[in-house]
């Protein structure tokens, strides 16, 4: 399964950019990516777009009105029985938990793979 996403994020950029990856918990199955919004407070809200992967400290219930938005979701503490993450995996939306150093590597607009399968999460930018 790794394989397919590092071929697929090959191809997405046209000159050969080194992928990093950061591992976490899988908390919400399937494979997505977007432009990284990276949510510190509650001013943040407002700017999850449509099709965005929301990267934030905890898995806070503040996010929930937002999920049907989401591309996906990492998070750097939080386990998989948040309520954050029950509302991911009832809208299908891939979910990453517990990936120590992401909020620090993380680079807000650029794009970012979140793997919910295997807990992975993929960015040029790390």
């Amino acid at each position: 399964m790794e394989l397919a996403i590092l071929e697929k994020i090959a191809r997405s950029r046209e000159e050969k950019a080194v992928v990093h990856q950061l591992r976490g918990a899988a908390a919400s199955s399937g494979v997505a990516s977007g432009r990284c919004i990276i949510v510190k407070g509650l001013n943040d809200l407002d700017r999850l777009e449509d099709g965005a992967v929301a990267i934030c400290e905890k898995a806070s219930p503040d996010l929930i009105p937002f999920i049907p938005r989401l591309a996906g979701l990492a998070t750097e503490r939080g386990g998989r029985l948040a309520s954050l993450l029950t509302y991911a995996r009832e809208h299908n939306i891939p979910a990453v938990v517990g990936v120590k150093g992401l909020m620090e590597r993380a680079r807000e607009g650029e794009t970012i793979w979140v793997d919910g399968e295997c807990g992975t999460v993929y960015s040029t930018a790390f």
